[in-house]
C-alpha cells in the first residue's frame, strides 16, 4: 500500500496532523506510531498534539520523554509516549516491548530506529518528518524553517487499515 504525504507548513500544520491522527485513532487504533526525524523535527510537538486530541487529553501534560525515556498519558485510549534518543543503538528495552504488546493503548515512539529492527512492532505506522526535498533552492512563505513533509507509511495490515482510515479526513479542517 502507497504511504500518504503531507506538506507542513509549520507547528500549527504540525499540530492539526496530531488532531488529525488523534480522530483516526479513536476509529482504529494502529497500536504503534514510529516517530521519524532529525532532531528538532517535530515529533515531540506532533506526539502532544495527538494526545491533547483524544478523550481525556485536556488532563494530559504531554512533553518530551528524552531524560524519563516515557511519558504516560491517561487519555483513551492510554498513550504510551517513548523518546529513544538516548538508548544505544540496539538497546532492548522492556517497558516498551509490553507496550507494543498491549492492545489498548497507543505507543508513540521516537526515535524507533534505535531499535533493533526485530524489536519493531508487527503493527502500526510510521510517520517521518523531513525537510521538504528542493527547500534551500526555493522561497516563499510556505517554506519557513518549520516546514516539513510527514511521510506516513503502513506497518503490517494493522497499519495499513490505520492508515487507510486517515487518507478519510479533510486535513485542512481539523
Amino acid at each position: 500500500m502507497p504511504g500518504l504525504k503531507v506538506r507542513l507548513a509549520g507547528l500549527e500544520d504540525t499540530q492539526r496532523l496530531g488532531r488529525c491522527l488523534a480522530r483516526a485513532v479513536l476509529e482504529s487504533n494502529p497500536g504503534a506510531i514510529l516517530l521519524r526525524g532529525v532532531l528538532g523535527a517535530g515529533k515531540s510537538a506532533l506526539a502532544g498534539a495527538l494526545a491533547r486530541s483524544l478523550p481525556g487529553g485536556e488532563r494530559a501534560e504531554p512533553s518530551s520523554p528524552s531524560f524519563t525515556l516515557c511519558n504516560i498519558y491517561c487519555t483513551v485510549p492510554p498513550v504510551h509516549h517513548f523518546d529513544l534518543y538516548r538508548l544505544p543503538d540496539g538497546s532492548y528495552f522492556e517497558a516498551l516491548e509490553e507496550s507494543f504488546a498491549d492492545a489498548t493503548v497507543l505507543t508513540l515512539v521516537e526515535w524507533p530506529e534505535h531499535l533493533a529492527q526485530d524489536a519493531w512492532p508487527e503493527d502500526g505506522i510510521s510517520l517521518l518528518l523531513a525537510r521538504p526535498s528542493g527547500f534551500a533552492d526555493r522561497a516563499g512563505p510556505d517554506l519557513s524553517d518549520e516546514a516539513r513533509v510527514a511521510e506516513i507509511s503502513a506497518i503490517g495490515p494493522g497499519g495499513g487499515f490505520f492508515l487507510r482510515r486517515l487518507e478519510r479526513f479533510d486535513f485542512e479542517n481539523v
